[in-house]
């Protein structure tokens, strides 16, 4: 029996030898990059990208159910919330 423990606890050294090199392989790949990390949405996994190509995906993403207007309606819309937000603060100081 004393032989099998031996050896069970040989395995789980080179288990964990390997996990930590494992590790810091990973740790100086990550410090060493120029890219950053992302964790996925839905599942553990971690992609790494370019920050350009993040951004661009980011963007894309928060867009594509959005309508794109001209710059005039833009300006109108803006211009409609710089009125309701001094309106809510004109009407926080009243209350206070």
């Amino acid at each position: 029996m004393k032989n099998f423990e031996d050896d069970l606890v040989k395995i789980i050294e080179n288990i964990n030898d390997e996990f930590l090199n494992s590790v810091e392989k990973d740790l100086k790949t990550i410090n060493s990059s120029l890219n950053i990390f992302i964790f996925a949405d839905k599942s553990r996994n971690i992609y790494e990208s370019s920050p350009a190509h993040y951004n661009k995906i980011l963007k894309e993403n928060a867009t594509k159910t959005c309508k794109h207007g001209s710059e005039e309606m833009i300006e109108e819309t803006n211009n409609e919330l710089k009125e309701v937000s001094s309106n809510f603060q004109l009407a926080t100081e009243l209350i206070s």
